[in-house]
């Protein structure tokens, strides 16, 4: 919630209602777990999108879309071109992949022999054993977070913005 407050605070594009379920906050138990370290590169996604082969985006993913390509928006960062998938910019490789569906992530993994963590899961993972609103501590600091687009201090330096995989 203080999150989507900052980021209408902000003059972003936010909706300060997707944070609703998150409150009130309960106690959950969680066993053991392993979660990865780093993101999913595009490098890494673009892998194993190749291994489903080519078109198969578009059903591959227990028959749903796994991850929006330039066949589905203009805007997307993934492209097949000459059957095969590669990244529109080769310089996104070691970033953290985007757009990719639900069913995109759970196949990804369950090719891994991996799966998605549980909402309890992903934020213990989140919050750590201090319970902190964000992994760096309570308060909102964008240049802690690897955020999507950029953003610069007053005197027009950019403080935050994507970070290759593992810069952080």
């Amino acid at each position: 919630a203080q999150a989507a407050a900052w980021c209408e605070a902000n003059n972003r594009n936010c909706d300060t209602s997707q944070a609703n379920d998150a409150l009130p906050a309960h106690r959950v138990q969680v066993d053991t777990f392993w979660m990865e370290v780093n993101e999913v590169t595009y490098q890494q996604f673009v892998a194993f999108l190749n291994t489903l082969g080519p078109g198969r985006h578009v059903d591959g993913c227990d028959g749903h879309l796994c991850v929006v390509t330039r066949q589905e928006s203009e805007t997307a960062s993934v492209i097949l071109s000459g059957g095969e998938y590669r990244a529109t910019n080769p310089a996104l490789n070691d970033y953290p992949v985007v757009d990719v569906t639900w069913y995109g992530a759970q196949t990804y993994c369950e090719s891994l022999g991996r799966r998605l963590p549980t909402e309890a899961e992903w934020e213990y993972a989140a919050r750590g054993v201090s319970g902190s609103i964000f992994p760096w501590g309570d308060e909102w600091r964008v240049e802690a977070a690897n955020v999507r687009g950029s953003v610069q201090n007053t005197d027009g330096v950019i403080i935050a913005g994507p970070q290759a995989v593992g810069a952080r």
